[in-house]
């Protein structure tokens, strides 16, 4: 039975996800324009989507029967990733052959790197991380409190050593530059021990929890200002350290109210049929969302105010989504088995 909970998490998470590409609109203005200053600021409040799908995944890992080998183990949680995975690599190459735009040379890096579907990193880095997960698993409460610290050291290392050492080459840009699994192990390690720790459910006053993920968030404004306009991609970056601290903090924030949820109603409701079908949402979702902002370029005016542009492209690509993925599971009567390969179940 899934837990509307935190499906209805993963339902925000798919909305951050959805604004955060959205947004890219609004970066594309002049340095020190009103639209780009929003989206720079806009990214900081909604940089931990990816974050708290990796965090999730940790938490839930322990639950369900154990697996009989570690092979075994490995090959479910990568399947479960990749055949949703590869669907979606072939709509989007069907969609570039159409369009004159496929090159098949690029296939193979482009499944390698994500960016057959634009986005895919975040598929490359859990499906690294299901080789590890059966190992990490193993580790005590104790280890993955010392790891989390370390693993944040480690990603810092990389994503600032880059910045620090002037290199430009491809492992400074995107995705290169979010595809190493270890960038984003914190939140996992962070995942197992909420999941190890029954106290962990609840610890904390939510209260607090908010109020130290609001300073964070402005730390992480802070901080993208600092480094604009110099490195634009550094200043929006999920894994500089202020974001991946705010990320964290939303992952807390996220446990601490776990016991305040009473009823799937209204919006809760809506965010968690979202997130209950959020593989599907991530996958799909860039098909879609250029098509949608293409249209809205052609509103007179539209464009030049992003706050209003940005939520209007979230709100019909999202719809759009929704649509598809309706229609699809009426047409496959709730086939499981069918609903698996575009990510819906």
């Amino acid at each position: 039975m899934r837990n509307l909970y935190w499906d209805a998490w993963k339902g925000v998470a798919i909305v951050a996800v959805v604004a955060i590409h959205a947004c890219g609109s609004a970066l594309a203005f002049p340095d020190g324009s009103a639209n780009q200053t929003f989206g720079v600021v806009l990214r900081q409040f909604i940089n931990f989507p990816v974050a708290l799908f990796v965090f999730l995944s940790g938490m839930f890992a322990l639950q369900g029967r154990p697996a009989n080998s570690y092979l075994s183990a490995v090959r479910s949680r990568a399947s479960r990733l990749l055949v949703p995975y590869l669907a979606w690599a072939a709509v989007y190459s069907a969609a570039k052959a159409i369009t004159g735009n496929l090159v098949l040379a690029e296939l193979p890096e482009m499944l390698a790197t994500g960016t057959v579907i634009s986005v895919g990193y975040y598929v490359i880095v859990m499906l690294q991380i299901a080789v590890l997960s059966p190992a990490l698993e193993r580790l005590s409460s104790r280890a993955l409190k010392v790891g989390i610290p370390v693993s944040i050291a480690a990603s810092c290392a990389f994503t600032y050593g880059i910045r620090a050492g002037g290199l430009d080459g491809t492992w400074s840009h995107f995705p290169y530059n979010a595809l190493p699994f270890f960038l984003w192990l914190p939140f996992y390690l962070a995942g197992l021990a909420v999941g190890k720790s029954d106290s962990a459910m609840g610890f904390g006053r939510r209260q607090i929890a908010l109020g130290l993920a609001s300073v964070a968030v402005a730390c992480a404004v802070v901080e993208a200002f600092f480094w604009l306009p110099g490195s634009m991609e550094l200043a929006i970056s999920q894994l500089k350290l202020s974001s991946m601290v705010t990320s964290l903090l939303v992952c807390g924030l996220a446990v601490c109210v776990a016991r305040t949820w009473a009823t799937a109603s209204g919006w809760r409701r809506v965010l968690a049929w979202l997130g209950a079908r959020s593989f599907y949402f991530y996958l799909s979702h860039m098909l879609v969302l250029g098509v949608v902002q293409a249209a809205l370029r052609r509103v007179p005016g539209l464009d030049a105010v992003q706050p209003a542009f940005i939520l209007l492209a979230v709100i019909a690509t999202l719809a759009v989504c929704a649509a598809g993925a309706f229609v699809f599971e009426r047409l496959v009567k709730g086939n499981r088995s069918i609903l698996r390969w575009v990510g819906i179940a």
